[in-house]
C-alpha cells in the first residue's frame, strides 16, 4: 500500500512560524486528523500542499462559508505525489481503507458508459446505460453491451455511426415502428463486409 510516510502535528498558536513553512507546495494526498477521538478524519488530494492546508487550517475568516479545520486539528499525514495516477490510486487506497461505505462517493465512481442492444424487441432497440444486469454465473442478461466509453457522449455519438451505417434508428418505446421501418440487423464480424456488399447491390445503402 502507498502509505501516507510523512506527518506533522499542528498546533494553531504557532502554525505561522512552524508548521505552514515546513509543508512543501507540492502535490500530495493528505489526511487531516482531528483531536475528537470518534471524529472522522479528512482525507483530501491536492496539487499544492501548503497552499490547501493554508485554506483548511489557517485563520479564521468570519465573513467567509468555506470550511476551516483549525480549531479541530491535531495534525496531518501525507504523501508527495509524483503523477496523476499515482495520486489518483492513493487517495483511492486510503479513502477505501478509512470509508469503506462511502468511499465510491468520494471518488465520485459511476460505472462506465456502455451501448445496450436490446434483442428481446421484433426491432432492436440501441441505447446507452450504465448498468449491466447478470444472472447467477456473472454473465450479463438482457441483451448485448458494447463498451465501455469515456462518456455518455461518446457513447451516443459511436451509437449514432453505427445506426447510420445500417441504416436503424433508435426508437422510442412508445412509438412501434411500421413494418417496412429498417430493422437493426447484427452481423458476425467476418459477415459484415458481406452484409454490405448485398446492401449496396440491391440498393439498399
Amino acid at each position: 500500500m502507498l502509505e501516507l510516510d510523512c506527518g506533522l502535528e499542528f498546533d494553531a498558536a504557532s502554525a505561522e512560524q512552524d508548521f505552514f513553512p515546513a509543508l512543501p507546495p507540492l502535490p500530495a494526498v493528505c489526511l487531516i486528523e482531528l483531536r475528537e477521538e470518534k471524529a472522522e478524519p479528512f482525507l483530501i488530494r491536492t496539487q499544492n500542499l501548503q497552499r490547501r492546508l493554508q485554506r483548511l487550517l489557517g485563520p479564521v475568516d468570519p465573513a467567509s462559508k468555506r470550511l476551516n479545520l483549525r480549531d479541530f486539528a491535531r495534525g496531518i499525514r501525507y504523501r508527495l505525489i509524483g503523477s496523476p495516477f499515482e495520486q489518483t490510486f492513493t487517495y483511492y487506497l486510503h479513502a477505501k481503507q478509512l470509508f469503506p461505505k462511502r468511499y465510491r462517493d468520494l471518488l465520485r465512481l459511476r460505472p462506465a458508459a456502455v451501448l445496450k442492444v436490446n434483442l428481446r424487441n421484433a426491432y432492436p432497440r440501441c441505447y446507452v446505460t450504465r448498468r449491466i444486469p447478470v444472472d447467477e454465473s456473472g454473465v450479463p442478461t438482457g441483451g448485448a453491451y458494447y463498451g465501455p466509453f469515456a462518456s455518455r457522449r461518446s457513447a451516443l455519438a459511436f451509437s449514432e455511426r453505427v445506426l447510420d451505417l445500417f441504416q436503424s434508428a433508435a426508437l422510442p418505446d412508445q412509438n412501434p415502428p411500421r413494418s417496412n421501418f429498417p430493422r437493426l440487423h447484427l452481423f458476425r464480424n467476418e459477415d459484415v463486409p458481406r452484409a454490405l456488399l448485398r446492401g449496396v447491390q440491391q440498393g439498399g445503402i
